[in-house]
């Protein structure tokens, strides 16, 4: 069997999902974080400024890399890296020159403008950002959904009439909350979930953010869901609410996860147009500002798609593209 490096960011799980599906595929794969560290004042200076932590980031990696050397790598797929610097992936490819090394990004450069040193250094570069990748000359793949949301027929009744699960940062509170008084007629039950890492970030958000105005400590949670459970809600819910990041054109992966569900979406991303998927009966793009909702899609029912386009966009699908 080959082996597999994955470089990976934790965010929420997912990084187990994909390591999971490499191997059911017949790798046996190798998992490093990208930071070396995940404590909120960790993350916060290496996306301030990498040189703060910079001493940390190489006695990291060297440490890692030491471990890994003697292992004969078919692949090295990096994801959304943040702390490895291009010194660190050279230094990979000299120990492994054998390996294919593939890069893919669920950030948009113009929120992480450092992707542009690294793309050089890859086989191919994959972005979720289709403006990025025609701008760029990169290869265009959307995220994706794992099994916990492949459709079930008859599995899960509806027992919410609007989902949103969600980091809580940015006009996000906002947003949910304006969506709930203007449509209380149909969302009556309800799953809200604003998530933040601390509840020193509310008070900072608080201070520092008008989106937060009105907004009370306890809007909020500070455990995050693990992802089987965030697929049951997601189930269990007859819409689901995307809100995304003001900055980010490419499609989020709770977008993927209400699509592999077969779930009604509402979401401000008006990007998700382009996509072979889009359905007017199944997804409603809405205003962040003017937060309006047509009855029509409220009233209609979901309108099923050819197999192929769900299939398409499993994690699965996915990795296929990264190896």
């Amino acid at each position: 069997m080959n082996n597999l490096l994955l470089i990976s960011p934790s965010f929420f799980g997912y990084q187990f999902e994909i390591q999971k599906a490499f191997e059911k595929k017949g790798f046996i794969v190798h998992l490093v974080d990208d930071r070396p560290s995940n404590s909120v004042l960790s993350k916060a200076l290496l996306r301030l400024n990498k040189r703060f932590v910079s001493s940390q980031i190489d006695r990291y990696f060297l440490n890692q890399f030491e471990q890994v050397k003697n292992i004969s790598f078919s692949n090295v797929v990096i994801l959304n890296p943040e702390a490895i610097n291009e010194y660190w992936i050279q230094t990979l490819q000299i120990q492994h020159p054998k390996a294919k090394f593939n890069l893919y990004l669920w950030d948009s450069f113009i929120n992480k403008p450092n992707f542009q040193k690294l793309t050089h250094l890859f086989e191919t570069v994959y972005t979720f950002d289709r403006m990025d990748a025609k701008t760029y000359s990169l290869s265009y793949l959307p995220l994706f959904f794992t099994d916990d949301f492949v459709f079930e027929p008859g599995v899960t009744k509806s027992i919410y009439d609007l989902c949103f699960i969600g980091t809580g940062h940015g006009d996000r509170p906002r947003i949910a909350k304006a969506l709930l008084r203007k449509y209380s007629t149909y969302f009556v039950s309800n799953f809200i979930f604003l998530f933040l890492q601390t509840k020193l970030l509310f008070f900072y958000f608080k201070l520092k953010d008008v989106h937060f105005k009105g907004s009370s400590l306890s809007d909020f949670h500070f455990q995050s869901l693990s992802l089987q459970y965030t697929a049951l809600r997601v189930k269990e819910s007859k819409f689901i609410l995307d809100i995304n990041h003001k900055n980010q054109r490419g499609l989020t992966m709770r977008t993927m996860e209400v699509h592999g569900a077969r779930k009604k979406l509402i979401t401000t991303n008006p990007n998700i147009r382009n996509e072979d998927f889009y359905h007017p009966n199944n997804i409603y793009v809405m205003d962040r500002q003017s937060v309006g909702i047509a009855d029509s899609f409220l009233q209609s029912e979901y309108h099923e798609l050819d197999n192929s386009l769900y299939e398409k966009y499993s994690i699965h699908a996915w990795i296929e593209n990264l190896i």
